[in-house]
């Protein structure tokens, strides 16, 4: 669980997020839309988006959401409340198919051109057209520090470049059958592989990890992982599975009853954080005591655990809830019997 942990000895703020919220982002190819789904699986608008020419790859940024029309050439830019930016971000584009955005970049895969575009993510402006070139049927694409991976699904490889499109490896996996989408949360990378529906494991020196980790998928395409937790799209079979990163299935049909799910996006609950300050009391009758303010989420509840060093169990001393406001104090009455005092929220 992603905690954060605070000392006394200063005002600090932190932000807490919680793993067991978020959103995941569906593109569905039949439909024209993009659907979003909480981490449960439980739809929050299945038509978030939609009116989209045969969507493909998905990026998200902050509140910025860009897909790819494979239909009419263009990438769409969205927030991710669903609000249109711009239909035709970019446009001219040779079957755009897989995108992933590092830093300000956007990177798009031109299908049918072989080429890797580079686009300016706030105005859509040209950086290079043609970042990279000679692919083969080009399809997902992920990012990674300073590094693009490139899925070639004509030949069936991955390749590895540096983000100014510089060669690393141009077959840093080969022999792989039909890959389609990549994620790579580190250290290692997740590849679907759509004729034989199943999702391999791979180093990222290219070394197989195992080249059947998940098994039994149908017509694989995006892929995505968040929290240890790999998520995939089945294009046959409409739905959106859920597994461990070990390949254990949690919930193989996660997400159904969609027509031609292709790539997904799977992002935290940001709005869920909290945003906190911490101050010692002089108050008469609290001389001592702790207050914990902070902004966040209205009716979100937070579980208030403390220790005297990260070194002692942290001990559970109440429940701090956001209002309605989104504002949200709690005091510490304890505080003053410790030297030192850490906190940490659970969502």
């Amino acid at each position: 669980m992603n905690i954060r942990t605070a000392l006394i000895a200063c005002a600090t703020f932190l932000m807490i997020s919680d793993p067991g919220f978020g959103q995941i982002f569906v593109v569905d190819q039949d439909l024209g839309t993009i659907g979003e789904y909480h981490l449960s699986g439980d739809a929050i608008n299945t038509r978030l988006i939609s009116g989209l020419h045969q969507p493909e790859g998905i990026a998200i940024s902050g509140e910025d959401l860009f897909v790819a029309n494979f239909g009419n050439g263009t990438i769409g830019k969205y927030t991710t409340a669903g609000a249109t930016v711009n239909a035709s971000f970019i446009s001219g584009l040779h079957q755009p198919i897989g995108i992933a955005i590092s830093g300000n970049t956007l990177f798009v895969a031109n299908f049918s051109s072989g080429t890797i575009g580079a686009y300016d993510a706030t105005s859509g402006q040209a950086i290079n057209v043609s970042l990279i070139s000679g692919l083969t049927n080009p399809f997902g694409l992920a990012t990674t520090g300073g590094d693009l991976y490139v899925v070639n699904a004509g030949d069936g490889t991955v390749g590895e470049y540096t983000l100014d499109g510089t060669a690393v490896n141009s077959r840093l996996l080969s022999g792989l059958s039909g890959p389609r989408g990549i994620a790579f949360p580190r250290p290692n990378i997740f590849v679907s592989l759509n004729p034989v529906g199943a999702i391999g494991e791979f180093t990222s020196d290219g070394v197989t990890v195992n080249g059947s980790l998940v098994t039994g998928l149908s017509g694989p395409i995006g892929v995505a992982e968040l929290d240890g937790n790999i998520f995939v799209a089945n294009n046959n079979n409409g739905t959106v599975g859920k597994y461990t990163a070990a390949g254990e299935p949690v919930n193989i049909t996660l997400i159904s009853g969609l027509a031609g799910p292709t790539f997904l996006a799977v992002v935290p609950e940001l709005s869920t954080s909290l945003l906190l300050s911490i101050s010692r009391l002089t108050s008469p009758g609290h001389e001592g005591n702790i207050l914990l303010q902070g902004i966040g989420s209205a009716n979100r509840n937070f579980t208030v655990q403390a220790a005297p060093d990260l070194n002692s169990p942290f001990v559970t001393i109440g429940i701090a809830t956001v209002g309605l406001d989104g504002m949200q104090s709690f005091e510490d009455n304890a505080a003053s019997l410790f030297p030192s005092r850490f906190y940490r929220f659970l969502p």
